[in-house]
């Protein structure tokens, strides 16, 4: 049984009123056994039994970033200034916990791509004396990450059966608001409910940090 193929349909049956109970669920590396030992989703373990993350429709707005200062938006408005690193490291925490790439993942890769095009484009600077192709190396990491984070929203709705207002509408969404995006992402996934609250650790564990 695919592991999102599996959660697609108890997402399902519990928009139809069924028990929102998870059990014969196959494990992942980021799924708990529960007392009954059933396997709880990933997605579902931050606060055991007292949120979901609804199905059909966001939890709110693009625009309520404010409705939670940390961690979701202050890591994509710092995160901006700091190479996007905080920015990526969120966006691994999402893609985790639908099932995609694990955020260590997402970091290693980040991590590699912008040491091998700096290396490139500090070898092509200083063969070619080409400054215009020295930029476009260096800033092409980030390229690569907004690209990741269209992806993402496009995986992210799919997931939750989101109407987001069609496949056009996603992308621009996450290319024109990526900070946005992604905090309404994080919300929803996260239900967080204070402007400051709490995170999860690198291994996909739900806990406060």
């Amino acid at each position: 049984m695919d592991y999102r193929d599996s959660n697609k349909s108890l997402i399902h049956s519990n928009r139809s009123g069924e028990s929102t109970e998870f059990v014969n669920v196959q494990p992942t590396t980021i799924d708990t056994e529960n007392q009954s030992g059933g396997y709880v989703p990933a997605y579902q373990q931050r606060v055991p039994g007292s949120y979901i993350p609804p199905t059909g429709s966001w939890k709110d707005g693009i625009c309520n970033c404010f409705a939670n200062l940390w961690p979701s938006c202050l890591c994509v408005t710092i995160g901006g200034y700091s190479g996007l690193c905080l920015t990526v490291y969120l966006a691994g925490q999402i893609s985790t916990r639908i099932g995609w790439y694990s955020t260590k993942n997402v970091i290693i890769y980040y991590a590699l791509a912008i040491a091998l095009f700096w290396l490139i484009g500090i070898i092509v600077g200083a063969s070619t004396k080409n400054t215009g192709g020295t930029v476009f190396l260096f800033y092409f990491p980030y390229v690569l990450a907004f690209v990741f984070f269209i992806v993402l929203r496009y995986k992210f709705v799919q997931f939750f059966n989101i109407d987001d207002g069609g496949g056009c509408n996603t992308c621009c969404t996450a290319f024109w608001c990526a900070p946005c995006s992604l905090c309404q992402m994080a919300r929803h996934l996260y239900g967080y409910k204070r402007r400051l609250d709490g995170d999860s650790k690198l291994d996909g564990s739900m806990e406060y940090v």
